[in-house]
């Protein structure tokens, strides 16, 4: 009589049997967690399923640093996850994408911007490949409007990667020094930086000064930074 919570341990039981009764009679089927604000994302959920919705704050713009957040949280933890972004601008939407991406946007507006739309999704496409390898947080996890975000996307395989930089809007340090990690000192990269205008610049960097000191740049407040990288062919 006194062994509280019984109830909710039945219940939860029932919905991994549900799940593994439906994977079981049909072995292709992709379940979407949508994670109840962020509640269900526990190991047994994710044995069975993707959160494609992984919280609540997703369902109203206006959360740009949150999205980031949590992003740098759950991926130390959990590889793949999405949460939503309510336009295609490209600090939001750097913001919101992860190993894919949920598009809140208004389609149907006459002033929709579809070029600015598609360089997002196009975008968001060629990073896919990155979050299939190790994630490291380069910054502190934080939503402060004055401070910077930044985390790093590695494959080892490839000796490729990527980082992700946000100056948040109230901040007025225009630069952030970061130190990227487990690449190869002795190695040759080519850095490609890509800004809010998907403008693209190009430098070769050893590896053993991105773990050094990478310095990050970003003019306005409120903006972001792609950096892809490569190791060179010897």
């Amino acid at each position: 009589p006194d062994r509280q919570g019984m109830t909710e341990i039945r219940y939860v039981e029932g919905l991994y049997r549900m799940f593994d009764d439906l994977r079981a009679k049909f072995p292709e089927l992709l379940i979407d967690n949508c994670a109840s604000g962020g509640r269900r994302i526990d190991l047994e959920m994710c044995m069975r399923s993707v959160p494609l919705w992984r919280s609540d704050t997703g369902c109203s713009p206006g959360h740009l640093d949150w999205n980031q957040s949590q992003t740098l949280g759950l991926s130390q933890y959990l590889p793949f996850h999405c949460v939503c972004g309510w336009t295609p601008a490209p600090y939001e939407f750097r913001s919101s994408s992860t190993a894919g991406a949920v598009a809140e946007w208004g389609y149907l507006d006459e002033n929709f911007p579809v070029d600015l739309a598609k360089a997002a999704i196009a975008e968001t496409r060629e990073n896919q490949k990155y979050w299939y390898g190790d994630f490291y947080p380069l910054t502190p996890c934080t939503t402060a409007a004055d401070d910077w975000m930044a985390y790093q996307l590695h494959r080892p395989d490839l000796d490729a990667g990527l980082v992700l930089a946000f100056r948040h809007p109230e901040s007025d340090y225009t630069g952030r020094s970061v130190r990227l990690k487990a690449l190869n000192a002795d190695r040759l990269y080519a850095v490609e930086f890509i800004d809010d205008a998907r403008n693209k610049e190009r430098k070769i960097i050893t590896g053993r000064e991105l773990m050094s000191a990478l310095d990050i740049r970003l003019s306005g407040k409120g903006s972001s930074l792609v950096i892809r990288y490569a190791a060179e062919k010897n």
